[in-house]
């Protein structure tokens, strides 16, 4: 609970502007979390309660980053839509895909004796490296109104790239002297 409070007040100003990566963020900490209290199990007892304890500040991360990200992933959604509908909506995938988490966790927890440590920890990496994946394939989709430092940097650089691929002769043979001429069309005279 402190760390989500820590993490809120040190940050909460920074989520508006850069979404996508938060959210990315989000869903790398709540796997750095659950890794290490997964792995916590086979350290030595005594790094058994710190690796917990930072593995729930890492899951405490995620939640406010996600949290503060999800809001606005849903508004983007809702464009044109009613934004009531679209929460209802995302809490129904959420119930429907934790539903089926639990049964297939219940599922792995009673053929966990089944399988070697080296096979588990493998199915676990390669399962953790797909959600990111998922993750960030995701937020590829999301396609924001509104300029972030990233995306002001993409259109400054490409303008600039574009301006100084421009014609120099050709642009002053465009331009106009008097304010009731019309642009010359060089292609036109030529």
């Amino acid at each position: 609970m402190i760390s989500s409070l820590v993490f809120t007040s040190l940050s909460s100003s920074k989520f508006r502007f850069d979404i996508k990566r938060w959210k990315i963020f989000a869903d790398l900490m709540v796997d750095l979390g659950i890794t290490l209290e997964v792995a916590a199990t086979i350290v030595p007892k005594v790094h058994f309660l710190p690796m917990i304890c930072l593995g729930n500040v890492c899951k405490a991360m995620c939640g406010v980053a996600a949290g503060a990200c999800g809001g606005a992933i849903n508004l983007h959604w809702a464009t044109g839509s009613d934004i009531s509908e679209i929460n209802a909506k995302f809490g129904a995938q959420n119930t429907i895909s934790g539903g089926i988490g639990l049964v297939v966790g219940a599922l792995f927890a009673r053929s966990i004796d089944l399988v070697s440590q080296t096979t588990l920890w493998k199915l676990y990496v390669s399962l953790t490296v797909f959600h990111i994946y998922a993750n960030i394939k995701s937020m590829r989709l999301v396609a924001f109104e509104s300029l972030n430092d990233t995306r002001m940097d993409m259109i400054v650089s490409e303008f600039m790239t574009i301006w100084r691929k421009a014609n120099v002769g050709q642009t002053n043979e465009n331009v106009t002297v008097d304010i009731l001429d019309k642009p010359v069309d060089s292609d036109k005279d030529a």
